[in-house]
């Protein structure tokens, strides 16, 4: 500003960006899913955390051990079939377009949106592995969550989560995965607690 007037010199004023690099719906959505996935993520450290808190010392870092061997494997088959099952239009049971195995040739925006849902898909594995701590063997547990991410979990995400799911259709909402998330972890839960 000059000294006395109100004028602003032009050189001191930014320009606005370009249309192309603002934020659009799509990008700001993907950021906000981003980062909802990193915090279920912490979600299951804190996890993990309650688990190895609640048994003895000398089995608490496989704990851990094998909480990032489920969360390896949970991400890892999510990516190549789970997603696919749950969010690729298919039948109102399970999704099954080709396209999405392997999230090959999916709309941009798909991959913010699976990293969230992959995450959210590890959780019934990190939940179920609590209630047979110290009861059970890795392999069990790292079989345990391919079978859940890949195929268990997929099935009641396509039917509540997807427009052509029947329990969509019938007016079955479910916010954050908290239906899914409870169910599917509960009663798998209970089935390890009463084989093992």
């Amino acid at each position: 500003m000059t000294e006395g007037t109100n004028q602003v010199d032009q050189a001191t004023v930014p320009q606005p960006l370009p249309p192309t690099l603002l934020p659009t719906e799509d990008q700001s959505s993907a950021i906000l899913e981003v980062f909802c996935g990193l915090l279920v993520l912490l979600l299951l450290l804190g996890l993990q955390l309650v688990e190895a808190g609640s048994i003895r010392r000398k089995n608490s870092s496989a704990v851990f051990m094998r909480g990032l061997a489920c969360l390896t494997i949970s991400l890892v088959t999510s990516w190549v079939c789970g997603y696919a099952f749950s969010f690729s239009p298919g039948h109102y049971l399970l999704g099954y377009s080709s396209g999405w195995f392997g999230l090959h040739s999916v709309p941009d925006y798909v991959h913010a949106h699976w990293v969230l849902h992959a995450a959210v898909a590890s959780l019934p594995s990190a939940i179920i592995a609590a209630c047979m701590s110290e009861r059970s063997h890795l392999t069990g547990h790292l079989v345990l969550a391919m079978v859940l991410t890949g195929l268990v979990y997929p099935l009641p995400a396509h039917w509540v989560w997807h427009e052509e799911g029947w329990l969509f259709t019938r007016g079955c909402r479910d916010v954050g995965g908290v239906l899914m998330v409870h169910l599917v972890s509960g009663v798998a839960g209970l089935v390890g607690s009463l084989l093992v």
